[in-house]
């Protein structure tokens, strides 16, 4: 890494071949074998790579190789749980299998959500969210909150949408 840090171009390849592996295996154990994984430790690789001229020789190449996929693991982490809570996860990427109109319609299903959703008071859309990042609740008053916001949401969609 001191290498490359200096400008040797050389250097790449043997860096590649040293970070890759451990940088693709941590982002996959942090991000629970998550299909993003390898796209997170890739996309580390790229910062590191970039950042390589700013690297301290004196500091362990792999830490700070492993410092930088740590951000980008909560990143991804961050984007997931947002696209969650917003109600924007599909479960399906998108063209995968679709035809267009399949496509539209997840989409609108998913925009119809989202203004039912924004419908509720901000305590039940919590509630909703915790729903959505499956967190368990211990309590029963958790339980119950959960219940009733969840109650009020399928009503709010019935009245929007009707019961299909």
């Amino acid at each position: 890494m001191a290498r490359l840090a200096r400008g040797e171009r050389a250097a790449s390849d043997e860096v590649f071949a040293l970070l890759w592996p451990a940088l693709k295996a941590f982002a996959a154990r942090w991000l629970s074998g998550s299909a993003q994984a390898e796209d997170v430790a890739q996309q580390a690789l790229v910062k590191v790579f970039r950042q390589a001229p700013s690297f301290d020789a004196s500091k362990d190449a792999l830490s700070w190789a492993l410092e930088v996929t740590v951000w980008e693991c909560r990143t991804e982490r961050r984007r997931v749980a947002r696209a969650r809570t917003e109600g924007l996860v599909r479960a399906a990427p998108a063209g995968a299998g679709q035809t267009p109109e399949e496509e539209l319609e997840a989409a609108e299903l998913t925009r119809a959500l989202g203004e039912a959703v924004a419908g509720l008071p901000q305590k039940e859309r919590e509630e909703v969210a915790k729903v959505v990042r499956e967190e368990a609740a211990g309590d029963a008053a958790a339980r119950k909150r959960r219940q009733r916001a969840l109650g009020r949401l399928k009503a709010l969609w019935r009245a929007l949408h009707g019961d299909a």
